[in-house]
């Protein structure tokens, strides 16, 4: 019984190590998004607005901090949904300074379970989920230029993109970049 549990924790273990994609990090300054239109707007699961807009290379969120996390995943990834406990950490460590938003994309247009199930995992981050969160995603990713991989995350100072990080990212590298931002 016990070997049993042991290689079920190493398989968790390395499913969060490798992630659903393998991890790309990149930093956008090459990356041409002056033609970016984007108008996205979505509920929390706590019936909160989240707001998304892009014009011209900016993006503005509905929040006053100057640092945006938004993190962008599929709801059946279960190393997405793992994240979630490195994300509330950050937002915490970094409340006065970092917004987080997660979006989340499922084929579903409401499942109780998943709902209980997000609601349990993002603790207080603003967190969306819906087939219609796929706009976001598409949009991004097209105006990226990167291959749709999911989780995605992006690092906003300013409205203006610092970095995307794809696929499941160990936390230090984000908070080292906010760091940076920071300073």
């Amino acid at each position: 019984m016990n070997r049993i549990m042991v290689i079920c924790s190493l398989c968790v273990i390395f499913g969060f190590l490798t992630g659903c994609q393998e991890s790309q990090i990149q930093q956008t300054q090459e990356v041409d998004i002056s033609t970016i239109s984007l108008k996205f707007k979505a509920k929390t699961l706590d019936d909160k607005n989240i707001s998304i807009s892009a014009k011209e290379s900016k993006f503005s969120f509905n929040t006053d901090k100057e640092i945006v996390f938004l993190y962008l995943f599929d709801t059946s990834c279960v190393e997405c949904k793992g994240a979630f406990g490195y994300l509330i950490s950050l937002q915490e460590k970094y409340t006065e300074d970092i917004h987080t938003v997660s979006v989340g994309y499922t084929d579903q247009t409401f499942d109780p379970r998943l709902a209980h199930e997000l609601l349990q995992v993002r603790g207080n981050l603003p967190l969306s989920y819906a087939p219609t969160n796929k706009i976001l995603i598409d949009t991004l990713v097209e105006h990226l230029s990167i291959g749709y991989k999911l989780p995605l995350g992006v690092l906003f100072h300013n409205g203006k993109i610092i970095k995307y990080y794809q696929g499941v990212t160990p936390i230090e590298m984000i908070e080292a970049d906010i760091r940076y931002i920071l300073n």
